[in-house]
């Protein structure tokens, strides 16, 4: 990461609420966050909103979050693109 400074500490807070149809039915929150740091030093935020609707949610989110972090492992950890069109 050129320029860079990986000194930097950074801080997360993350919050999820279970809306009110889930309080009023007694259904737990399913959306899954996680935060990964690659090899490289940069840094992997997956986030996924649980289908609380759906008997497997939670799982589904869970999956979700993991394959981003995965994938992003897989791309990433080699190293990051120099500029913008090194994305594409």
């Amino acid at each position: 990461m050129a320029g860079s400074d990986r000194g930097t500490r950074w801080r997360i807070a993350a919050a999820s609420v279970a809306g009110p149809n889930h309080v009023m039915s007694a259904v737990s929150n399913q959306d899954k966050l996680r935060v990964h740091r690659l090899d490289n030093g940069a840094m992997v935020f997956a986030v996924a909103d649980g289908a609380g609707s759906r008997s497997r949610s939670e799982e589904g989110a869970l999956c979700a979050v993991d394959a981003a972090v995965s994938a992003a492992r897989h791309l990433f950890n080699g190293r990051l693109p120099a500029n913008d069109t090194d994305w594409t």
